[in-house]
């Protein structure tokens, strides 16, 4: 009976945590970002009613990695001018847990003049603002908000 191994029976039992690659988070938030232009014809001159800087409230979808969840990628949309939305791409940095700082380009739909015209020119005709071209323009922006 001596030449026969001993042989250990029974189970081992490993639990481990899920690996996430990605932590998505859910956040509502206010951005700064240039005032989108708003030509207009005053005295038959052409005018920029714009202001400096526009507040605008957004939703964000943050995403980071579970090793340094502190730093993160930001993928947006806000309320824009000319009811049409505005779209953000940009970073996010949690300074405290349910806040996060903002920046990165912001899409807004923005009012073009005709090629040769400028601001305090002539207008060509009271009509003049009605015809302006209009596309999506990358400016930058800045922003707080909270993702609990």
């Amino acid at each position: 009976m001596a030449a026969i191994p001993r042989v250990r029976e029974g189970s081992v039992e490993l639990y481990t945590e899920p690996t996430v690659s990605v932590v998505c988070e859910l956040s509502v938030g206010v951005g700064w970002m240039p005032t989108p232009h708003n030509y207009v014809v005053q005295g038959g001159v052409v005018a920029d009613l714009a202001q400096n800087t526009r507040v605008a409230p957004s939703v964000a979808l943050n995403l980071s990695s579970p090793a340094f969840p502190s730093v993160g990628a930001l993928l947006g949309l806000g309320l824009g001018s000319r009811r049409r939305p505005d779209f953000y791409l940009g970073a996010s940095l949690r300074v405290l847990h349910p806040v996060l700082v903002n920046g990165g380009v912001v899409w807004q739909y923005i009012a073009h003049l005709p090629p040769g015209v400028q601001v305090g020119q002539p207008a060509a005709s009271a009509g003049f603002a009605q015809s302006l071209s209009f596309s999506y323009t990358g400016r930058w922006f800045w922003g707080l908000s909270y993702a609990p």
